[in-house]
Formats: C-alpha cells, sequence, structure tokens
C-alpha cells in the first residue's frame, strides 16, 4: 500500500475525533475557532484498535493501517514549510498497551517539534497512560485530549467495555489539569439514550472540575459491520443544539435549566437556544402587563 493510500485511509479514521469543522473527505482539515480558524493535518499513526467500542469502525479491526512517526513528522513539516498547515492533531487506535500507544504518538509529536515544527500541536491521551507521560507531552503539545463519550458510567460502559469513566478518563483529565497544557473532550451524541441534560449536566461538570478548554459533540451516525449498525443516527440538528447550549452556558455563564426549563423530555428543542429564552422573556413580560393592566 502507497503513502498516499496509507494516509487516506488514517484521515479517514481518524473522524471519531471531533474537531471543530473538520471534513471527514479531506486530508487537511480547517478549524473554526477564534481568528477564522486554521488548517491542520489530521490522523492516526493506527486504525488497528483492540477496544470494542459500539460505535466505531476502526474496533477490534483485522486489517489495519499504520503510519512510522518518522514519516508523520516528515510530512507535518513538509506541509508546515509550504504553508498549507499550522497545527497537527493526532491520535491513534490502541493497537498495543496503551502506555506503548501514548509512546509512539509523544516520540511522533516530538521528532516534529525536533524537525523544527512550531504549530499547534494537538495530541490525544489514550486511556489508560501514565502521569509521567501526560507530563512529558504536556510540554510538547499545545493541547491534551482524552474522549469522555457518554455522560455517566453506565453510558460509558455500555459504549465500550473496556473503558471506566472514573479510572480511565477522569482519572486522567485531572493529570492533564495538573498541568500547563490546554485540554478538551467528546461526547458521542444518540448513539445511547442519553439526554441532552445529561450531557450538559456533565459537560458543566467538567468545565468546573477540570478547567476545560472546550467540549466537542460528535452526532452518532451507524456504521456497517459494528454493533450499532441497524440503529438510527441521530437527528442533524442535535449536536448543534448542544453547541450553541454550550457556548451561552460556558462563555454567558446562563443555568442549565433556563435551557431546558419547558422540555419534560430533558432534550433541547429544535430552536436556537437565544431564540427561545428571548421568546420565554417576552411571555413573562406580556403576562407581567397583564396582570398589571387586571
Amino acid at each position: 500500500m502507497g503513502l498516499s493510500e496509507k494516509l487516506q485511509k488514517l484521515i479517514e479514521s481518524s473522524k471519531f475525533d471531533v474537531v471543530c469543522g473538520s471534513d471527514w473527505n479531506i486530508p487537511l482539515n480547517q478549524s473554526t475557532g477564534q481568528n477564522n480558524g486554521f488548517p491542520f493535518l489530521k490522523l492516526l499513526l493506527s486504525n488497528e484498535c483492540s477496544f470494542d467500542c459500539k460505535y466505531c469502525s476502526n474496533r477490534c479491526m483485522n486489517k489495519s493501517t499504520s503510519i512510522s512517526p518518522n514519516k508523520v513528522a516528515k510530512l507535518t513539516n513538509q506541509l508546515y514549510t509550504e504553508n498549507r498547515i499550522c497545527g497537527l492533531f493526532l491520535s491513534s487506535g490502541v493497537y498495543s498497551d496503551p502506555e506503548y500507544v501514548m509512546e509512539d504518538l509523544i516520540y511522533t509529536a516530538k521528532l516534529s517539534r525536533y524537525q523544527g515544527f512550531n504549530g499547534y500541536i494537538h495530541l490525544k491521551a489514550m486511556p489508560g497512560c501514565s502521569k509521567d507521560q501526560i507530563k512529558r507531552a504536556s510540554t510538547i503539545a499545545d493541547r491534551l485530549s482524552i474522549n469522555i463519550e457518554g455522560p455517566t458510567r453506565s453510558h460509558l460502559s455500555e459504549l465500550c467495555s473496556v473503558k471506566d469513566l472514573k479510572i480511565d478518563i477522569e482519572r486522567r483529565q485531572k493529570l492533564i489539569d495538573e498541568q500547563n497544557v490546554g485540554q478538551s473532550t467528546q461526547f458521542v451524541v444518540g448513539a445511547l439514550d442519553e439526554t441532552d441534560k445529561e450531557i450538559i449536566d456533565k459537560s458543566i461538570e467538567l468545565y468546573k472540575k477540570f478547567d476545560l478548554n472546550r467540549v466537542y459533540f460528535s452526532g452518532f451516525k451507524p456504521l456497517k459491520d459494528t454493533p450499532l449498525e441497524k440503529s438510527s443516527a441521530v437527528e442533524k440538528h442535535r449536536a448543534g443544539r448542544l453547541y450553541q447550549s454550550d457556548w451561552l452556558l460556558r462563555v454567558y455563564k446562563y443555568q442549565p435549566e433556563e435551557l431546558l426549563e419547558t422540555t419534560e423530555d430533558e432534550m433541547l428543542p429544535n430552536i436556537d437556544p437565544k431564540l427561545e429564552i428571548a421568546k420565554k422573556k417576552e411571555r413573562i413580560n406580556i403576562k407581567k402587563k397583564q396582570m398589571k393592566n387586571n
């Protein structure tokens, strides 16, 4: 298999880690952060994975593709020198012991820096990696992240039998929080029966406990040859409403009950939450005027 074909497979396999604005079908991605974002390379070191996440087609993969740290570093610096990218987003399937995989990720990032890459680096922390590895990764990367996937321990265990929310995820989030590095995480939205309230409540908890920069929301899509292939895809609007609500909660300090006050099923209505809040205030003002006139 040629390098171009390998890269395409590893870029395609990286779609389960969301970066806001990413396009799953092109080699270079565009972030949508402040200052209109920037282009970056996003790929996996390997799409082989021993974990059994029910939504992911990389789970327990037999036919795998991988790329060496040397080739990733060379490609990253070539694209950077040509002004085609400003950042690298690097993750991997868990093709061996998580600490071994994390060591390869750290080495790849370190090699990229050594060869002259001064751009933004986002590294995925592997569930089960060590405190020392997180500390060393934080001196190389600008941001570390570990995906929480589900809002509760039971949701995560239902999605993946080998990951524990408290031990594998939150313990690592705490270790990342102790370093001088940015941190984010991601939910898979709609794969199970979790409610928007559960996701929002957990997001607020994580922001408070670990000072996260961002929470991302990946809308579930059923994939062939996975245990959830016959499940329904999440409604297109749902992740978008969660992003809008997250902005109001995180930046403007709204409270969850202000967004979910009128919903009995604990799901966000399919309406811009800013508009819903404005309508709510208008209804209150009208009612006050009516009471005053009476």
